[in-house]
């Protein structure tokens, strides 16, 4: 067991900094200043059509690195409980991965016929 943990704990070695989480943040806030800037142009121009073309590029660069920083998060979450985790929580999977072999075998098992027959 204690391999299998060393080897558990050392897959949860990911920075704890931020900078990534942070240079996203600073990118969409560029990118709000950038809309909020074409935005404005907008009423003094009547060739508005490249205007608004360049504000969805922009939007749709933003709405990308939206969920990004959460994502981040959740990785930053699951390093932290892997670098915790305890030899008792490693024979917990196991024995859960174990007791539900019969049924995952059988499942693979399904899927492997349902897709020889597809086939």
């Amino acid at each position: 067991m204690r391999p299998l943990t060393e080897s558990a704990r050392k897959s949860g070695n990911v920075t704890d900094d931020d900078a990534e989480g942070e240079e996203l943040r600073s990118e969409i806030k560029n990118l709000d200043k950038k809309i909020s800037n074409l935005s404005n142009l907008l009423s003094e121009t009547t060739a508005t059509e490249p205007l608004i073309q360049k504000m969805e590029e922009f939007a749709d660069r933003r709405a990308l690195l939206h969920d990004q920083p959460s994502t981040l998060d959740v990785v930053r979450r699951q390093a932290k409980a892997m670098r915790e985790i305890k030899e008792s929580d490693v024979e917990a999977m196991l024995a859960a991965i174990l007791d539900n072999l019969p049924e995952l075998d059988r499942n693979a098992t399904a899927m492997h016929l349902k897709i020889c027959c597809v086939v």
